[in-house]
């Protein structure tokens, strides 16, 4: 009987489970799309694009570039601090914040003759303040779903992506007000997090078991790339602020193929580590082709259109992997990683791309302009050539983390008495316990076969038997069986005392 009750309290703890879990996917689905839109160069310009003095802009929008580059490496040198703006409580004061700055700057460049510069710089400063906020509440946020499931997680993140595209395309549509969309973006990405929290402390504090230093190799790859994507993203925006503005019917296309294509293979890949490097390569190396591509001659021919597409398309993939890979498949503390990897290369790019390097070539006219261009993409080249050898050294070596003694993974005291608890209620055997624990704790199935020096196989029967003597189907209904065991035992212990 007690049994029987056990399990009829399993089922309609997973049936709840399952229903909160519904509702946080599409929370973060939903949230990153808007996130997504959040970062763009061409939202950020639209909002000032009727500025009188400055056409289409001007520079502005810098503004908030730099303020994001500061602050991100200011986070960088104060290592404590961003793990304590990471909150959802101040990732939605933040989203309502940059919505009413973003909102005033596009009032001010509509009715404003004066002083639209000043407004204009004022609130891309706030509105930087509540991009960084954001931007490290959705790194733990996603980091918190890949220690619960590192291949859903994945499939979440890239999936916003294609979201985020489908909002722009119904935004072009319907209303064809950019400005608007990157008005509303912050508050209604900070809502979605908020929507999403869920128990944010308390699994913020299990991802101090998950991560563990980075080797210094690792340490080698990370600065090459950082120093790769600057230099790639500097030289593609210049050709975008230069070159032909004609919209290209084949980017779209591509970018949903390639960003397929990262989601499938982030699913099946079975060593992520290699996976990371082998991405790096194809990503690099289609952005690479479509720069080369755009010096063609004839414009608009197809292969210019065709190398300007793979170049957006590569970038975006860039932006998509460099998140995935700091937050989902990285042992590194998530949000210096994505501050590092995603935040300094993404705005010091644009700082590069859209006014140092347009200022240059103006300067220099525009027969100076084609040399300088080239050079550029020379010294691009030369980049990722160097970049790609040190990595093939590196990588491949470095990037994986390297495997730990068992004595390492043992349970803390109180996830055992926790295991205890659930052990008894279903008649777990030592060794079912023991696989739940590790697998509660984010550990995969072939990590536990190899702390316990059997085969997958059977560290996967005693998987499937534990999911059938609680009734859970999956590692997110463990931990809410896991969790409310504890609360119940908690309350029984209250109400005895």
């Amino acid at each position: 009987m007690e049994g029987s009750n056990g399990k009829a309290f399993a089922r309609t703890l997973a049936k709840g489970g399952a229903s909160r879990k519904g509702r946080r996917d599409v929370a973060m689905v939903v949230g990153l799309a808007f996130y997504w839109q959040f970062y763009r160069w061409a939202n950020v310009k639209n909002v000032v694009a009727d500025a009188r003095g400055f056409p289409d802009g001007g520079l502005l929008p810098l503004a908030f570039y730099g303020a994001v580059l500061a602050i991100a490496l200011a986070l960088l040198l104060l290592r404590g601090l961003p793990a304590r703006l990471a909150s959802p409580r101040l990732a939605l004061a933040a989203g309502a914040a940059a919505s009413a700055a973003l909102a005033g700057a596009w009032a001010g460049a509509l009715m404003l003759d004066e002083g639209v510069a000043v407004l204009a710089a004022a609130s891309f400063a706030l509105s930087a303040c509540s991009f960084t906020v954001l931007t490290l509440a959705w790194a733990r946020r996603c980091r918190m779903a890949a220690c619960a499931e590192a291949k859903r997680a994945v499939l979440l993140v890239c999936l916003s992506s294609l979201v985020s595209f489908a909002l722009a395309s119904a935004n072009s549509l319907v209303a064809n007000d950019h400005a608007l969309l990157a008005v509303i973006a912050p508050s209604a990405s900070a809502l979605c997090l908020r929507l999403d929290g869920g128990p944010f402390k308390r699994e913020a504090a299990r991802l101090s078991l998950l991560s563990a230093p980075a080797s210094r190799p690792v340490v080698v790859v990370l600065v090459a790339l950082l120093v790769l994507i600057v230099c790639m993203k500097g030289v593609s925006d210049a050709f975008y602020s230069t070159g032909s503005s004609a919209m290209l019917y084949l980017k779209h296309f591509i970018t949903v193929v390639e960003l397929a294509a990262i989601i499938f293979a982030c699913l099946f890949a079975t060593d992520l580590g290699r996976f990371a490097f082998a991405g790096w390569v194809v990503l690099v190396g289609g952005v690479l082709s479509g720069l080369s591509l755009l010096f063609f001659p004839g414009e608009p021919s197809a292969a210019f259109q065709f190398g300007l597409g793979t170049v957006t398309a590569g970038r975006t993939c860039l932006e998509l992997f460099v998140f995935v890979l700091a937050t989902c498949l990285s042992d590194r503390d998530e949000l210096r990683s994505t501050l590092m990897l995603l935040v300094v290369p993404e705005t010091a790019g644009c700082l590069v791309g859209y006014g140092a390097l347009p200022f240059a070539l103006r300067s220099m006219g525009a027969a100076g302009g084609e040399w300088f261009g080239a050079l550029s993409l020379g010294a691009c080249a030369i980049t990722v050539a160097s970049t790609l050898l040190a990595m093939s050294l590196l990588a491949l070596k470095g990037i994986e983390r390297p495997p730990q003694p068992p004595a390492s993974v043992e349970a803390p005291e109180a996830d055992s008495r926790r295991f205890d608890e659930v052990a008894r209620r279903f008649s777990l055997t030592k060794r079912e316990e023991e696989t739940a624990r590790l697998f509660y704790r984010g550990y995969s199935t072939k990590r536990i076969a190899e702390l316990h020096y059997v085969s997958l196989n059977t560290t996967q029967s005693h998987l499937r038997s534990v999911y059938r003597k609680t009734g859970v189907h999956n590692r997110q209904q463990l931990i809410d069986l896991v969790e409310s065991s504890a609360d119940a035992g908690r309350a029984a212990n209250e109400g005895a005392g």
